[in-house]
């Protein structure tokens, strides 16, 4: 089953990195109105349920386009892939597009006028990337975006809450509270984190490809510990940060240190296959893991926000995540 060119396109280890962006944005935003007890957050897990829905639709058929324009250039570097191979006929792949698409922005309709703009923007934007930006100098600058911009998809929510324990309105929010404050500024610190990380492993996906060799006057060539040293200063500047933003700081700070520990262990297994000297090789293994990895940041929050159980329930998508990548490349 997993053989199947339908889930390879799809490419199905990666949904589990979704989940956790709209929960995140979910919970800063009903942390703002101090509904977040483990009652009001069962009230509210239909819509989340849906919501989430909604995003795994529109970063399906982001993949689907993803490999719908890069069909040329797959024939050359990824042969094997569904489209390129003709294992999936490409009207084929157009309407699985159209279908994912539709689905995330109808589904979006059920909420707020705010959600469903994001939504729009997301559709907008991913089409966009994949079409005209993805080889550009702003590739990294705008798939940051895209995914910090899913976070506010999440947060989004906060504008259409309805029925007990809450009848919260744009209108009835009062954005000048203690509480509202300490949560945007939560937000800004989330939404930047989340843009350096993919900012980071963008950066390091326009390097993959498994038919460039790693020389020494190759001007491709990425200093490894540099990207180290940056992430690990990174996350010392958000654990120092959001120490003092979140509910539970302790849970928040273990999470954010075992985070750094996985960092390092996948940092220095690079190291160790440089000797290897393939650099799509090491890319494709770098990407694959930092694309798991946010999972593990977004679950770290999420332990600050709603304390360390909802918080390794979230690290726990780390598993079907890596397990399928094994049969089904993420990259």
């Amino acid at each position: 089953m997993l053989e199947n060119p339908y889930l390879k396109l799809l490419r199905i280890p990666n949904i589990f990195t979704v989940p956790p962006d709209i929960v995140l944005g979910y919970l800063i935003a009903i942390s703002s109105i101090q509904i977040i007890t483990l009652t009001s957050i069962s009230h509210f897990i239909p819509n989340m349920i849906l919501l989430i829905l909604s995003s795994i639709s529109l970063y399906l058929g982001g993949l689907v386009s993803n490999d719908l324009f890069d069909t040329k250039i797959d024939k050359i570097e990824r042969p094997n892939r569904p489209l390129p191979s003709n294992k999936v006929q490409k009207k084929h792949a157009v309407i699985i597009l159209i279908v994912f698409f539709s689905a995330g922005f109808l589904l979006s309709l059920l909420f707020n006028y705010i959600t469903a703009g994001i939504s729009g923007i997301l559709i907008v934007s991913i089409l966009v990337y994949n079409y005209k930006l993805k080889n550009g100098v702003l590739r990294p600058f705008v798939m940051g975006g895209i995914r910090a911009l899913n976070i506010l998809y999440g947060f989004s929510i906060l504008f259409g809450f309805y029925g007990p324990p809450s009848d919260v309105t744009l209108s009835s929010l009062d954005f000048g509270n203690n509480i509202m404050t300490q949560s945007y500024a939560l937000l800004y610190l989330v939404l930047a984190s989340v843009f350096f990380h993919i900012f980071i492993l963008t950066f390091v996906s326009s390097k993959e490809t498994t038919k460039e060799k790693l020389t020494s006057d190759n001007t491709n060539r990425i200093n490894i510990k540099i990207i180290l040293y940056v992430y690990t200063i990174f996350l010392f500047i958000i654990g120092s940060i959001g120490f003092y933003l979140v509910e539970y700081p302790f849970a928040y700070l273990f999470f954010v240190l075992a985070l750094g520990i996985v960092v390092i262990m996948i940092f220095y297994n690079v190291l160790k296959r440089m000797l290897l000297k393939e650099l799509g090789l090491i890319m494709q293994f770098i990407v694959k893991n930092m694309l798991i990895l946010l999972i593990l940041l977004d679950s770290a929050y999420i332990a600050g926000i709603s304390g360390p159980v909802i918080g390794l329930a979230t690290a726990s998508l780390v598993l079907p995540s890596i397990l399928l990548s094994k049969k089904i490349s993420m990259t």
